[in-house]
C-alpha cells in the first residue's frame, strides 16, 4: 500500500497540466456559483442596516382635509403590538402649476424620533430647510425659488383676512437649503412618485423638511387666539408614522403579511377617512426588493451552466488520462489489486483537483464577488455598511455538488475500463480503423482541399466524442457571455423608464462581470483542450518535425482543428444562446428578447474566437519544444 500511495502524487505530479485543468475549471466555477449565491443575501442584510434612524412601518395618510384629530391619533396607539407613532403635517404641490413637483414635511424636529433626516444642520429659522440628498440637484445655500409653504400662507390669509397682514411669512426667494440630508424612506435613485390626483405619474424633483416650531413663532399663538384664529388647522395632522413590537426581520415574507394585517386593523378602525401604505408601497424598498430578486435569479441561472462545462471538462480530461493510464490499469489488475483500489487512484486525482479548486473558489468568490458587485448596488440604493453572508446554502451546495459530479463523471469513465480483462488492458489499444468522413463523399469539394487540411478535417470527424464534448464546452461558454450582453442590453432598453431606468442602469455592472468570467472560463476550457490535444499528439507533432515542418507549420497544423471546432460550436452557440435568453428573461421577468441588440449576438462568438486565438498563440512554443525523439520513442 505504501507503493501504490506513492503512485498516486506520482500521477499527480506526471500530469500537471490536467491537474489544472480541473482545478482551475472548478475554482472558477465555484467562485462565480457561490459568489452570485452570496450577493443577495449580503446585499439584503447590507440594505437592511442601513435603517438606523427607525422607520416607520406603517404610514397613515389622511383622506380629510382637517386631518386627523386627537381621537384617532389614540386609537390607532391601540393597535395590537403598538411601539410607537409620530405625527405630523406634509403634502405634495406644484408651486407654479407647470409640472414641477415638490414634497414638503412640516414637522417638530426636536421631539421627531422616527424617519428624521440626518443632517449636519438642521433648520434654525422659517426659512430654511433641509432637503433630501439624491431628490432632485439641491446644494447648501441655494435658494429654492418658490414658496414650500404656499398652502399654507393661503390657508391664513384665508382664514385670517384682514388680520393676515399681521403676520410676516419669508419671501419664496428667502427660502434656502441649509443642509443636505439622508432619510431612510427615500434610499434609491428611482424618482418618487407625487401623491396627487393625476391620470399620469408626476414625479417629485424636492423634498424638504421644514420645522413647525418657527412656523408657530411667526404665526403668534397669543395673537391668534385674541382674534380667535385656530392656528391647527393651517397644518392638520395629515400623516402618522407607526412602528410596531416583535415583527419579522424588513424583506422576509413575514413582515410583508403581518404589515398587511396591521394595515387591515387600521382600515378597519378608520374607514375611508385614511390610506394606509406599507413598506411595500415605499419606493426604495419596493425597488431595493425587486433589483434583489432579479440578482438572485441571475444567481440561479448562471451557475447553471458554469456547472455543465466543468462537468464536461472533468470527463473530458479523466478520459485521456485513463487512456493514458490504461496499460497500467491492467497491471493493477493483473497483480491481483481490487477494482475499488484502482478506480480510487483516479477518484483521489479528480476529487484533490476538484476539491481543491472547488475550496478556492468558494473561498475567493463568497466574500470577492459580493464586494465586487455591491458598488453596482451603492449607485443605485444608500446602502448600509457591507455585510458579508459567508456560509450560504445554495453556495456550500454548489461547491459539494462540484465535487459529487467530478466523483460520479470519474466513476463512470473507470468502470467501463475496469470491465476489460487485464491481458487487454496491457495491451495499447488500437487505432479506429480509417474510414471516410461524409466530407470526402463530395468528391469536387474533397479534391480542392490540401493535404494538411484533410488530415485535420479527418482527425476532428473520426474522435466524434472529443468533437461532442468540445463543441458543448465552447456552446456553453459563448451561452454566457451571450447572456450577460443580453442582460446589458434588456438594462439598457429600460433607461427610459423614470421609474427603473437608473436601477436598470447599474445591472451593466453586474452584466460586465459576468461576460469576464464567462470569457475566463472560456479562456480556460480552450487552453485545457489545446494543451490536451497537444499532450496527446506529441509523437504526430514530432512524425511532422521529422518530415521537415517547420515549427509554425505545425502549430498551425495542430490548433487548425480546435479552431474550427470553436467557430462552429460558437456560432451553435448563437442559437442556443438565443433560446436561452428568451428562458431566462422569462424566468427573470426581467427584459425581452427584442432588447437584445444586433451586435451582442456576433460579439459573443467573436469573443471566443478570439480568445481562441490567443491561447493558441500562448501554446505555440510548448509545440516547438517538443522533443523529436522522446516522443517518437512514447510507445516503445
Amino acid at each position: 500500500m505504501k507503493a501504490y500511495s506513492k503512485t498516486l502524487f506520482r500521477m499527480v505530479s506526471h500530469n500537471k497540466g490536467r491537474f489544472l485543468a480541473n482545478f482551475f475549471i472548478c475554482l472558477i466555477s465555484v467562485f462565480v456559483s457561490s459568489g452570485l449565491a452570496a450577493c443577495p443575501d449580503s446585499f439584503e442584510q447590507s440594505f437592511v442596516l442601513g435603517y438606523d434612524d427607525n422607520p416607520p412601518d406603517l404610514i397613515v395618510k389622511s383622506t380629510s382635509e382637517s386631518g386627523f384629530s386627537d381621537e384617532d391619533i389614540q386609537a390607532l396607539q391601540g393597535i395590537s403590538d403598538y411601539e410607537d407613532s409620530f405625527s405630523f403635517f406634509s403634502y405634495d404641490f406644484s408651486p407654479n402649476d407647470d409640472d414641477h413637483y415638490y414634497r414638503v414635511y412640516l414637522v417638530d424636529m426636536e421631539s421627531m424620533d422616527m424617519a428624521k433626516p440626518e443632517a449636519e444642520t438642521y433648520p434654525s429659522a422659517l426659512s430654511e430647510v433641509v432637503a433630501i440628498q439624491g431628490i432632485g440637484e439641491y446644494e447648501v445655500g441655494q435658494a429654492l425659488g418658490f414658496d414650500p409653504l404656499q398652502t399654507v400662507v393661503e390657508a391664513v390669509k384665508e382664514q385670517a383676512g384682514m388680520m393676515a397682514n399681521m403676520f410676516t411669512f419669508p419671501a419664496a426667494e428667502d427660502y434656502k437649503v441649509v443642509s443636505l440630508g439622508k432619510n431612510s424612506l427615500y434610499r434609491c435613485t428611482a424618482p418618487e412618485t407625487a401623491m396627487i390626483d393625476s391620470e399620469e405619474d408626476e414625479y417629485i424633483e424636492g423634498i424638504f423638511y421644514l420645522d413647525r416650531y418657527y412656523l408657530q413663532t411667526v404665526l403668534n399663538q397669543t395673537m391668534a387666539e385674541m382674534f380667535n384664529i385656530d392656528i391647527d388647522s393651517f397644518f392638520p395632522v395629515t400623516d402618522c408614522y407607526l412602528t410596531f413590537k416583535n415583527k419579522p426581520e424588513y424583506l422576509t415574507s413575514s413582515y410583508k403579511e403581518e404589515m398587511e394585517s396591521k394595515a387591515n386593523e387600521v382600515k378597519a378602525l378608520l374607514g375611508d377617512g385614511a390610506e394606509v401604505l406599507t413598506m411595500e408601497e415605499n419606493t426604495s424598498y419596493a425597488m431595493f426588493d425587486y433589483y434583489n430578486d432579479k440578482v438572485r435569479g441571475i444567481s440561479l441561472v448562471i451557475p447553471c451552466f458554469f456547472i455543465v462545462i466543468c462537468a464536461l471538462i472533468n470527463l473530458i480530461t479523466m478520459q485521456r488520462l485513463m487512456k493514458d493510464e490504461r496499460s497500467e490499469i491492467g497491471c493493477y489488475a493483473s497483480l491481483g489489486f481490487n477494482k475499488t483500489s484502482i478506480a480510487g487512484k483516479f477518484l483521489f486525482f479528480a476529487f484533490f483537483s476538484a476539491a481543491t479548486g472547488c475550496l478556492a473558489g468558494f473561498l475567493a468568490g463568497t466574500p470577492l464577488l459580493p464586494l465586487l458587485l455591491f458598488s453596482a448596488y451603492e449607485t443605485v440604493f444608500t446602502m448600509g455598511p457591507f455585510y458579508l453572508s459567508f456560509f450560504t446554502l445554495t453556495g456550500t451546495l454548489i461547491a459539494i455538488g462540484v465535487v459529487v459530479v467530478s466523483l460520479l463523471v470519474t466513476t463512470y469513465i473507470a468502470l467501463t475500463y475496469l470491465r476489460e480483462v487485464p491481458a487487454e488492458l496491457l495491451k495499447e489499444k488500437a487505432p479506429k480503423p480509417g474510414k471516410k468522413i461524409w466530407l470526402e463523399r463530395i468528391k469536387p469539394l474533397w479534391k480542392r482541399i490540401s493535404f494538411s487540411w484533410k488530415s485535420s478535417l479527418r482527425n476532428i470527424f473520426r474522435q466524434k466524442k472529443n468533437l461532442i464534448l468540445t463543441t458543448l464546452s465552447v456552446i456553453g461558454g459563448t451561452v454566457i457571455v451571450m447572456l450577460g450582453f443580453a442582460l446589458n442590453d434588456a438594462s439598457s432598453a429600460m433607461t427610459d423608464d423614470p421609474l427603473f431606468g437608473r436601477v436598470a442602469s447599474s445591472m451593466g455592472s453586474i452584466s460586465a462581470v459576468i461576460i469576464l468570467l464567462a470569457i475566463a472560463l472560456a479562456v480556460t476550457v480552450i487552453y485545457s483542450l489545446a494543451n490536451m490535444n497537444i499532450e496527446d499528439r506529441k509523437r504526430e507533432i514530432a512524425t511532422l518535425k521529422v518530415l521537415g515542418y517547420h515549427n509554425v507549420e505545425c502549430s498551425l497544423y495542430t490548433f487548425r482543428e480546435i479552431i474550427f471546432i470553436v467557430i462552429l460550436a460558437s456560432i451553435l452557440g448563437v442559437g442556443v444562446g438565443t433560446g436561452v435568453v428568451y428562458w431566462a428573461f422569462d424566468f427573470l421577468q426581467f427584459g425581452e428578447l427584442s432588447d437584445v441588440q444586433w451586435y451582442s449576438y456576433l460579439a459573443s462568438p467573436i469573443l471566443i474566437i478570439i480568445s481562441t486565438v490567443l491561447v493558441n498563440l500562448i501554446l505555440s512554443p510548448h509545440i516547438a519544444h517538443i522533443d523529436m525523439n522522446s516522443s517518437l520513442k512514447q510507445l516503445d
